[in-house]
């Protein structure tokens, strides 16, 4: 049994550079608010809430994919039945 977890997954450059640069601005966020020894309260809220705007974001770049990009991943989905499984 082989889980699509697994396999590679087809991805654009943009989605590289939004995810690398997301991932290290959240690296660097965090260190420099750790700086102090702790991590607080309103640091963690701050880091919530980037983390909410960037899901908003990847939401609304996935709404503007093309209509064949969309196509093809309904298509791999139908055929796999909605799970995970290969």
């Amino acid at each position: 049994m082989t889980f699509s977890a697994i396999r590679p997954l087809p991805l654009q450059l943009n989605s590289i550079k939004k995810d690398v640069f997301t991932m290290v601005f959240a690296a660097i966020l965090l260190f420099a608010l750790s700086l102090d020894g702790q991590v607080s309260t309103w640091d963690g809220t701050l880091m919530v809430l980037f983390g909410i705007i960037y899901l908003i974001v990847v939401v609304k770049t996935s709404k503007r994919e093309p209509l064949e990009v969309q196509q093809e991943y309904s298509i791999r989905v139908d055929e796999n039945d909605g799970s995970l499984n290969t």
